[in-house]
């Protein structure tokens, strides 16, 4: 380096030069970039255990499978999915044919496609909840049908 330069701007021409040097032996030295396969993890749940389990008794929850496998109800839940164990709910669990009308505050709690369609199909008016307590309490009741939502009016 020449004796002119200032000696603050030699050191910091020195760093420079030695960082040059660091990338240029990096840069020849290869680097393979590309994934390697890893395989799967092994899996801590026995989907055949877990079978038994639940036959054995099938009203356990999928957050007691877990806490007693030690994984999470995610996991618990993809493997009972695996094993066919996946309940599936083809009409609403209520199974009344009495009902004549539905009281519930869709705008905060929207009704379900299917809960909505099963109402649809039984020509049950819903209304909203203010209309519940003259239902309740008025001698004569309402017409629920001229106070219900348009889009359930049957």
């Amino acid at each position: 380096m020449s004796s002119t330069v200032a000696p603050v701007l030699q050191k910091r021409l020195e760093g420079l030069m030695m960082c040059m040097v660091t990338v240029s032996q990096k840069k020849k030295q290869n680097f393979d970039l590309q994934n390697k396969p890893r395989g799967r993890p092994e899996t801590k749940v026995d989907n055949e255990e877990l079978k038994a389990i639940v036959e054995a008794d099938p009203s356990q929850t999928t957050s007691e499978l877990a806490a007693g496998s030690g994984v999470s109800d995610k996991t618990i839940l993809i493997h009972l999915k695996q094993i066919g164990k996946v309940k599936k709910l083809e009409r609403p669990p209520y199974n009344c044919d009495g009902i004549t009308v539905c009281f519930a505050d869709i705008k905060r709690y929207p009704l379900s496609a299917r809960d909505a369609a099963w109402l649809r199909s039984r020509r049950v008016p819903v209304c909203a909840p203010v209309v519940l307590s003259t239902y309740l309490t008025d001698d004569a009741r309402p017409n629920v049908e001229e106070l219900c939502l348009p889009e359930f009016r049957p």
